[in-house]
This record gives structure tokens, C-alpha cells and sequence, in this order.
């Protein structure tokens, strides 16, 4: 059971790895913006980030394994819910992940690194891939170190595989962001939300 327990984390963990990045505007750039009248030349622009990628809007089943112990789960997902689930555009401080990176793989797939301060929970380093088709099915294979947890057991290096396959549109009673998981289901949209302070 406590081994489900850091594997959901995870899990967890890779669903906002696998949601939508966008890049946010600084203040500086703004304001070089507004000092750049008609006929100006524009001083060259960063590169662009990479697309992160995006799941194909519906159900998706999910498998997690790791130390010989597997977790089911399901998730409705649309667009919306992959923007808001990923770590775009999170509150500041609200947002456990930091240092969150995703890079195109050459010849397909991306690689994965975040760093999340769980707080007691510890601190979760990740580094990992993902590989396959987003809108059929899809695999992330990840290592994971805990570190400075208040329950010894959750601290430790382990490796995550998880499976992914589309199952078509959400069934009555599952709305976007609505997942299930070891007989239960929660929303992760509100669950976010009340981590935000209600916003």
C-alpha cells in the first residue's frame, strides 16, 4: 500500500510532464516590446520553446509498474485539461515541480526532468522519456530519487514505466480531469484548484 502510495506521486508527476508548457512573458521583454515603435528594428528573439506534447482528448488508461508492484488507473482528459494540469501558467509558489524541462528527442519522443518539493513528502528528482503516439498510445519510462522524506521508506532511487492507451471519448459520469485509481476517483482540475486556495 505505501508502495502505491509514491507510485500515484509519481504518476502524478508525469501527468504534468506529459500537459501543456507555454512560455510566459517577462516584464522585461514587455517593456522592450512597448519601447519598439513602427519602422524600429526588433532585436532578434529568443528561440522559441519546444511544443510540449499533448494527449488526444478522451480516455486514456494508464499502467504504472515498479519493484514488481502495478497500478490501473484511468483519466478523462480534453485540451483544457492537459494546459491546466501541466505546469503552464501554474501561481507562483503554488506549484510544487520546479526546474521542469522537456526536450525533443532526435527521431521522436521527448526526454523529461522536473525536481518537486513535496514537503514532507521530500524532495522528487525525475528524469525520464517519452516515447509513442499521443493519440494511441504512449510510454514514459522514468527514474525517480526521493530524498529527505519524513517517512524513510518513501526515500530512495526507483524506476517507473508507465503504459498509456487512448480507449476512445469519456464515459457518462467522467468529466475532463476526473481520474480513477485504486477505486476511487477524484478530480485533479479541483484538486489543483483547492491547492491554489480556491482560485
Amino acid at each position: 500500500m505505501k508502495r502505491l502510495g509514491w507510485m500515484a506521486a509519481a504518476g502524478l508527476s508525469a501527468l504534468a510532464l506529459a500537459g501543456c508548457q507555454k512560455k510566459t512573458t517577462t516584464t522585461a521583454e514587455t517593456t522592450t516590446a512597448q519601447a519598439i515603435g513602427p519602422g524600429a528594428a526588433a532585436p532578434a528573439a529568443p528561440a522559441a520553446p519546444a511544443a510540449a506534447p499533448r494527449r488526444k482528448a478522451g480516455l486514456w488508461q494508464m499502467s504504472m509498474s515498479s519493484e514488481g508492484v502495478r497500478q490501473a488507473s484511468t483519466i478523462c482528459v480534453d485540451a483544457d485539461t492537459d494546459a491546466k494540469l501541466g505546469l503552464a501558467g501554474q501561481k507562483p509558489g503554488a506549484n510544487p515541480c520546479h526546474e521542469n524541462k522537456i526536450t525533443p528527442r532526435p527521431g521522436g519522443g521527448y526526454d523529461m526532468e522536473s525536481v518537486c518539493d513535496l514537503g514532507d513528502a521530500g524532495k522528487m528528482t525525475t528524469h525520464g522519456t517519452l516515447t509513442g503516439d499521443l493519440n494511441g498510445s504512449y510510454k514514459v519510462a522514468m527514474e525517480t530519487t526521493t530524498t529527505g522524506s519524513a517517512a524513510p521508506q518513501m526515500n530512495g532511487t526507483r524506476k517507473i514505466e508507465m503504459d498509456a492507451v487512448w480507449k476512445g471519448p469519456c464515459p457518462a459520469g467522467m468529466k475532463p480531469g476526473d481520474m480513477q485509481v485504486a477505486g476511487m476517483k477524484m478530480n485533479l482540475l479541483e484538486a489543483q484548484k483547492r491547492s491554489r486556495g480556491g482560485e
